[in-house]
């Protein structure tokens, strides 16, 4: 059965090939189809060019900081605690130990 409609598919275009007087290609995929109107070029290759005359030798490249050129980030966010040190609490309630007066 696909044989057949295939067989009548390529019978009708060629007639209309023959009536129209226009190729086979053509009739298959319709005047004006997507497909003629696609241009093909092929790619342009550039020309070659010459090549930069060589860089100069530049100054090392200078070790540690950078010094003038990055600015410090500001903090987004304030610092969760304080770093400062602060002697440690005493949680027991009773007082600390009194030591001796030194001896005269």
């Amino acid at each position: 059965m696909v044989a057949e409609r295939v067989s009548l598919r390529v019978g009708l275009l060629a007639q209309q090939a023959l009536v129209k007087s226009v190729s086979a290609e053509e009739a298959w995929w319709g005047a004006g189809s997507i497909y003629e109107q696609v241009q093909i070029t092929p790619p342009k290759i550039p020309s070659p060019e010459p090549a930069p005359p060589p860089a100069l030798p530049s100054a090392p490249p200078q070790r540690g900081r950078p010094r003038g050129r990055v600015q410090p980030l500001s903090p987004v966010f304030p610092p969760p605690f304080d770093i400062q040190w602060r002697p440690p609490r005493i949680l027991s309630p009773e007082p600390p130990p009194v030591s001796p007066p030194p001896p005269p």
